[in-house]
This record gives C-alpha cells, sequence and structure tokens, in this order.
C-alpha cells in the first residue's frame, strides 16, 4: 500500500469534497453571509419547485426546509463538511467493493475496468430492475436522450446507497433526505472528486482494507493539527480524539489481552503458533496467579438464574416480556445484543448531539420503551459497583427484570393454562410513572399473553398428558 500517496491524496480530497458540496448548497439558495445563513426564496408550484429563478423537483422543497432547519441548529460550514465526509465515506466504501466485486449486479460504480464513464451508467436499464427506488422506464428515457448523464448517474448513486443500507446502515443510512440534496454535481466528469478518488489510488492498494482507515486518518489530518492541544468545540472532538488503529496494534493487543487468557483456559491450545505479536507472560507471584485463575473461571460464567430459565423452557416467555417493556425482539434473541442495545439506546439518550450513525441501527426504535432501557441502565450501573460477584450482579438483574418470580424453588409444578396466564401477569413488573417506564402497550400484551397461553398450554399436556379440547385444537395448530 503506497501511504504516500493517500497521505498526498486524502487532505486535497477534503478540500475538494467540501467545496463540491458547498457549491451545490448555492444552487439551493443556501450560502453564508458574515457567519449567518443566507436563504433564497423558494416556491412550490406544482411539480416543481422554484429556487431563485431555477426549477427544481417537487419533492425538493421539503428536503431544502429539513435542510435549512439542520444548517440554522448545527451552522452552515459545519454542515457542509459533515455531508462532505458521509459522500467521501460512502465513496470510499463503494470503491473498495467494486474492485473486489462485491456489488450484487457485477458492474463498477465509480469507474469502467475499460475506460470512460463507470460501467453503471452504460449499463443503467440493465441494474435500473435491481435497485430501490428506480423508474425503469424513466432510467431508459434518460439514457436515451444523451444529455441525461448527470442527473442520469446522481440517481443511480443514491439508488446504490440505497440498496446497500439493508445490509450496512451504519455505513449507507436510506438516503431521502439532506445529504442526497447535497450529492455533488457533475461526478460523471472526468475533473469531478469521484474521478479523482479513482485516478489518485492504484487498484492494487485497494487490495487491503485498511486502505479506508488510512484514507480517514489522513482525510481529518490537517484539522486534527489545528485543533489538536486547544481547548475544542463539540463538533471537533471526532477530529482530535478519532485515530486510524493498523492492524498490527489490534492483533498486538487482542492476542495479548483475550488470547492470553484463551491459552491460560486451553494450555493445549495450537492458536499460539499463529499469532505474530504474542508475548510469552512472566513468571507471576501466587498471589496474583490466584486472582488470575479466579477471571479464567468466569470466561464461561453463565448466571444461575439464567441457566435455570433455560432449562425449564422459559425462554419464549422471557423473550415476550422483554419485547413488550423495551420494544427489543430479533429473530435469534441474545442476552448480549439485549444488553448492547440497552446502553447504546442509554447513550442516545444521555449525550448530546445526534447518535453516531455507525450505532443509529442499533437504537431501540419505540422511544418509550427506551426509556425503560435507560431505568433498567442506570440501575445496571449502580449494582456494578456494589457487586464483586458476577452471579450476585446477574441475580440481581434477573430480579429487576422479573425473572424469580417465573422459576419457583426446584422443579416448575405441572400448571394448567389457567394458573400458568395468572403466575405470567403477577410476574410482570408494575407500572411506574417516570420515563413512561413499563407501559404495557395492548398490541404487545395480546402478544406476550398469546405466546405465554401456547407456552402453558404445551406444559400442561406434557405433564398431564391432556388438556381441555379448545387448548387441545391450539396446541395441535401450533
Amino acid at each position: 500500500m503506497n501511504k504516500a500517496k493517500l497521505k498526498s491524496y486524502a487532505p486535497q480530497a477534503r478540500k475538494d469534497f467540501i467545496a463540491a458540496v458547498e457549491a451545490r448548497a448555492h444552487s439551493l439558495g443556501l450560502s453564508e453571509m458574515g457567519g449567518s445563513l443566507d436563504i433564497a426564496p423558494s416556491e412550490k408550484k406544482g411539480d416543481v419547485t422554484l429556487i431563485a429563478g431555477q426549477a427544481w423537483p417537487a419533492k425538493v422543497h421539503d428536503q431544502r426546509q429539513r435542510l435549512i432547519k439542520r444548517m440554522k441548529k448545527d451552522g452552515f460550514s459545519q454542515t457542509v463538511e459533515a455531508v462532505a465526509y458521509t459522500w467521501f465515506n460512502r465513496f470510499t466504501a463503494l470503491r473498495y467493493m467494486e474492485i473486489h466485486d462485491y456489488l450484487d449486479h457485477g458492474y463498477r460504480v465509480l469507474s469502467s475496468r475499460e475506460g470512460g464513464l463507470p460501467e453503471i451508467i452504460a449499463h443503467a436499464t440493465d441494474v435500473a430492475s435491481n435497485l430501490p427506488g428506480l423508474n425503469a422506464s424513466q432510467i431508459a428515457d434518460m439514457k436515451l436522450a444523451g444529455n441525461q448523464d448527470g442527473e442520469l448517474y446522481s440517481l443511480l448513486l443514491v439508488a446504490q446507497c440505497n440498496a446497500l443500507s439493508k445490509a450496512m446502515p451504519f455505513l449507507f443510512e436510506h438516503i431521502d433526505d439532506e445529504s442526497e440534496l447535497l450529492l455533488p454535481g457533475n461526478l460523471e466528469r472526468t475533473d469531478s472528486v469521484v474521478a479523482k478518488l479513482v485516478e489518485s489510488i492504484a487498484e492494487e492498494d485497494w487490495n487491503e482494507v485498511e486502505v479506508i482507515g488510512w484514507l480517514y486518518q489522513f482525510y481529518i489530518s490537517e484539522k486534527k493539527d489545528a485543533v489538536i492541544g486547544k481547548v475544542v468545540k463539540s463538533e471537533e472532538i471526532p477530529a482530535a480524539t478519532q485515530l486510524f488503529t493498523p492492524n498490527w496494534i489490534v492483533q498486538y493487543l487482542v492476542q495479548n489481552s483475550v488470547g492470553r487468557l484463551w491459552l491460560m483456559a486451553n494450555p493445549g491450545s495450537t492458536l499460539k503458533g499463529d499469532w505474530r505479536y504474542y508475548i510469552e507472560p512472566a513468571e507471576q507471584t501466587p498471589e496474583v496467579q490466584v486472582q488470575l485463575d479466579a477471571l479464567i473461571q468466569n470466561l464461561d460464567a453463565v448466571s444461575k438464574l439464567w441457566a435455570d430459565v433455560v432449562a425449564n423452557d422459559l425462554e419464549e416467555a422471557f423473550w415476550s416480556l422483554v419485547a413488550r417493556e423495551t420494544g427489543y425482539s430479533d429473530a435469534t434473541p441474545t442476552l448480549r445484543d439485549l444488553l448492547f442495545r440497552i446502553l447504546v439506546s442509554d447513550l442516545s439518550r444521555t449525550v448530546s448531539g445526534s447518535c453516531p450513525a455507525q450505532l443509529s441501527h442499533f437504537v431501540l426504535s419505540d422511544k418509550a420503551l427506551a426509556a425503560n432501557a435507560s431505568v433498567f441502565a442506570s440501575g445496571w450501573r449502580s449494582h456494578m459497583q456494589h457487586f464483586g460477584s458476577y452471579d450476585a450482579l446477574s441475580g440481581q438483574v434477573g430480579r429487576e427484570l422479573g425473572l424469580e418470580n417465573l422459576i419457583p424453588a426446584g422443579r416448575i409444578p405441572s400448571p394448567t393454562p389457567v394458573s400458568g396466564q395468572e403466575r405470567w401477569h403477577r410476574a410482570r413488573p408494575r407500572r411506574r410513572g417516570t420515563y413512561g417506564a413499563w407501559r404495557g402497550h395492548r398490541r404487545r400484551g395480546r402478544a406476550s399473553r398469546h405466546l405465554v397461553d401456547r407456552f402453558w398450554s404445551r406444559s400442561a399436556i406434557h405433564s398431564h398428558g391432556s388438556a381441555p379440547d379448545r387448548k387441545s385444537r391450539a396446541v395441535s395448530r401450533v
């Protein structure tokens, strides 16, 4: 990888992308005059929006209003810089993906293997049916016109990003906002920011995924040098603190932390032979060795309470309760994912500014139920300060979730369907007034009761060999 070439290209690319996005904002009648946002008048007429006498599609009116709102809140320069980096980030990812043939349709989006216009423009009619939001007849008409390559390319780029948003929402958020509006124009030209990205970095340099990290490091380098060592504003914190970590450092840290613990717990493992940066540990004193042995024993620790839930086939009931009270649901739910979603949701509620795009996908969508998660997370943090035992902490968390009420001492008795429902409702946490906590949404409540009803019905049949006719028919359908 030619890092010198990356270091030369990326700082200038930042200036070019900012200039291109700013020019796009000016064409929309938005600029900065004396530190204030200057807004040209606009008018929506039928299927067009008129801005300073220039006609735009009707949907631009609402997008522009959202853009104006954002600029008033964050400032013109900050908004332009943020959108510029968003498009730089997307284009570098697309470049890496097209070279490695990761795109489903098989055509390059930013370049052509034979030279000339990007392949996706030449094959626009072929990809129109594969990318979301495109009208095949409109694409065909634009292609035949011969003079609308710029508009056609913009449509294809947005559609390609939206297609990737399903798999990578943290990078390719669905585009129907100001970032689409500020997509630089004339990207099909040989002097565009896209063409410079393709020409400035040799294809062989894209063989290593680290190229994306190094591009970010150099892209932000000038701003980092300008703010480092000073009292920075909130929007300048990323430039001062977010640094790319090369692969060898990651390997060194992992191999000598988690890797070392794994080898201590599995002395017969042969993985060490493949660890280039592993350092053999020094001999420890007996006191330190005792602490290390205790840590190893906890590597696979499982809460006794959760083990009881699994052993007694109560996972379905537990996840129904979690879905109703926090809004978390997944085809294959796990405690690790649940806790991660709770902590990210709590973080997004407590920090100033918007949640980072890379984390926003994990925020619980229901705001009222996300407040429940914050209440839970605050208690969990408090418990961590007072419990040295993993089982004691997990037991306290389990009690707050109501798990212990679902599991009696000893073996679960064989309940009837009715007693099972009654027992479930007694186990539900009571409503709290603050933060909208533990609000029982009727739809989730009905779904939860239905799932629990099915569970207890099966339990009764397995235990007694019979059940009321209505329940028997229900279970047979299940």
